[in-house]
């Protein structure tokens, strides 16, 4: 008998046809289940090399145990080989759909893995985080905010084709300059980076990642770098239809990359209907460095921050610098750096040159090299607003935003300190929008909401922020403050202690504090008296302006430490010195969360005179402001 005669009598075909229709049904499935079962990434991918794994097995398993023709329809029954093992219509039906049966087993096992898997430092009973994320999953209301009229777009991270591994950070550090040089365009919102990268290798479509980040457009990219050479492929998507709006292939020297960058920001804004002006024109095509080498070094350096490789970050910088010593943008980067490293008690560079001095130096160079450094004048704003120098902060942050170079989180928090939670609102619920993914961006919303006695919002908030970062201890500490203000006190100790058991080394003088508080509240005395003595024994600061104890000294009810220590942290004020932990001293000003101690006469009047004190900061000019500081100070 021909051979294809005896496959057709063994019903292999048949097999093999019912096979193919399970498994399209199988990956129609994992397909459409993915993204609402919170399947990883690789799952599909893995599922489909199964299913084509299995159709050959499944053929020659077709052939070795002959289907009876009964099971295929057939009046004839074979005569010969009665040995053979054979089966039934049920049993081919159980061998077709097995697959299937797998996968849903499959999935209901990966369901029970959906939560974080970090161990927390307060032991292996993770069942308040859990208990407190379940909650979340089933209560979380919070939604979108206010949105501006620009257009709003979304730079998906490149995919990097480059030969050599270590060039990945260069495909990195050139997502985050596009993105930035993108939003340089009047008319144009561009969703951050952060938000951006947590879509690197997802398996959601390009219309479904606009949807969740309410962009209109999707930027998409590809580099291939290599001996200052790159090929840069990008292309521009409409989120609606998922139609390719404009697309380029550029092949140039690492050298004319600010064209090249120019020409994809002018036709981006073209084809959204935007105009870009003859200054930003002249802005984009502007080279940041005539040495390509300077530039390269540059590039990494960007990417290693945004990995929070700050110290290697800065490495490249000097690198970049020896390179080129007129490289404004990285000078301004390592202002940046210098000025985030202030409210750090004792940071100092290798000639223990303080911070401050560092980044004022580091701007003055940059905006000496180039005004219009946006990156530059946000240094400067952050040093002043460490300082309590809030016109000239505010004349920095005026100046910042203008050029399209700001921190909108930093920016919203000096708002609260400065201006008040009203005046804060817009730029939190703007930070939100721009960064939609990013937890701490949610937290500062819910800080915002909570001092405008809004706790409700505060709330959805706070569980947003859980939902995108579920490790983070900070995120349950503010639902606990949002839970007390609403009276829901059995999820308040739930989120306490879920903060307790996440809490990492790092975290611990500034949470711990806020952890006695919310343990106070809920007059939990042995918990609190537990959580100082934690305070005392693993934190150790020489700073006797650090506002962190007089949290812990109000937890404890000891009003005369508490009281010394609050007018420490006044007194530092008011002669223009950093604060350790400053979110706790505005919290104490605030009375957020709130506490009846603080409305006693004593802590009264030491708060209305760090409210008139930081009044007097914002009105006064810098000529005229009391105690003007050797730092900071313009150079």
């Amino acid at each position: 008998m021909p051979f294809w005669k005896e496959l057709q009598r063994r019903h292999v075909f048949r097999v093999g046809a019912v096979y193919v229709i399970v498994a399209w049904v199988i990956a129609q499935a994992v397909t459409v289940l993915s993204e609402p079962l919170r399947l990883p990434g690789w799952f599909d991918t893995v599922v489909i090399l199964l299913l084509a794994i299995g159709l050959p097995i499944a053929l020659v398993l077709a052939w070795a145990f002959e289907v009876p023709p009964q099971a295929a329809g057939e009046m004839r029954i074979p005569a010969r080989k009665p040995r053979r093992i054979k089966l039934t219509a049920r049993q081919l039906g159980i061998f077709a759909w097995a697959p299937l049966m797998l996968l849903i087993g499959f999935i209901a096992v990966q369901g029970f893995n959906l939560k974080p898997e970090k161990q927390a430092s307060g032991g292996p009973n993770r069942m308040y985080a859990m208990a407190y994320l379940d909650y979340v999953d089933a209560d979380n209301s919070a939604g979108r905010h206010s949105s501006s009229e620009a257009k709003v777009i979304v730079v998906l991270p490149f995919d990097n084709l480059s030969p050599a591994a270590e060039d990945a950070h260069f495909t990195r550090g050139m997502h985050n300059e596009l993105s930035r040089h993108l939003a340089k365009v009047n008319g144009l919102d561009v969703i951050s980076r952060e938000s951006a990268v947590t879509f690197l290798d997802s398996e959601l479509s390009v219309t479904a990642i606009a949807e969740e980040l309410q962009a209109e457009a999707v930027v998409e990219a590809s580099i291939n770098y290599s001996d200052d050479r790159l090929v840069l492929k990008a292309r521009l998507i409409d989120s609606a239809t998922g139609t390719r709006l404009w697309s380029a292939h550029y092949n140039c020297e690492l050298q004319d990359i600010a064209a090249v960058e120019a020409d994809i920001a002018t036709n981006i804004a073209k084809h959204l209907q935007l105009e870009i002006s003859p200054a930003e024109q002249a802005w984009l095509r502007k080279p940041p460095t005539k040495s390509p080498a300077a530039h390269a070094l540059y590039i990494r350096a960007l990417a290693l921050f945004d990995a929070d490789v700050a110290d290697e970050g800065l490495e490249y910088l000097n690198r970049a610098l020896a390179v080129d010593p007129d490289f404004a943008a990285a000078y301004a980067r390592k202002a940046e750096y210098y000025a985030l490293q202030i409210p750090i008690v004792g940071a100092t560079d290798g000639d223990h040159t303080p911070p401050q001095e560092l980044a004022l130096s580091y701007a003055a160079r940059a905006l000496e090299l180039d005004s219009e450094s946006g990156r530059a004048w946000h240094a400067q704003a952050l040093v002043y607003s460490a300082f309590w120098v809030w016109d000239e902060a505010r004349r920095a942050y005026d100046r910042a935003i203008e050029l399209d170079d700001i921190d909108w989180g930093m920016y919203a928090n000096f708002v609260l300190h400065s201006e008040g939670a009203q005046q804060a609102l817009a730029v939190a619920e703007r930070n939100v929008q721009l960064n939609p993914k990013s937890a701490q961006a949610h937290y500062w919303l819910a800080s915002v909401y909570g001092r405008l006695g809004d706790h409700q919002a505060s709330l959805a908030a706070c569980n947003t922020a859980i939902e995108f970062d579920p490790t983070n201890a900070l995120m349950y500490r503010c639902a606990a403050v949002a839970h007390i203000e609403l009276q829901n006190l059995e999820k308040a100790e739930q989120a306490l202690r879920a903060t307790e058991q996440l809490l990492e080394a790092a975290d611990r003088e500034a949470i711990l504090p806020g952890l006695a508080i919310g343990y106070a509240q809920l007059n939990l005395a042995d918990d609190v008296s537990r959580i100082a003595e934690d305070y005392s024994t693993q934190v150790h600061t020489s700073a006797t302006s650090d506002a962190a104890p007089i949290w812990l000294h109000i937890a404890k009810s000891n009003e005369p430490q508490a009281l010394a220590s609050l007018a420490a942290s006044i007194r530092a004020v008011k002669h223009y010195q950093p604060i350790p932990n400053t979110e706790m001293l505005m919290s104490i000003k605030d009375n957020y969360p709130n506490n009846p101690l603080l409305e006693t006469p004593a802590f009264a009047d030491l708060r209305a005179d760090l409210t008139e004190t930081l009044i007097m900061r914002a009105a006064a000019r810098s000529d005229t402001a009391p105690h003007k500081p050797a730092y900071p100070s313009r150079n």
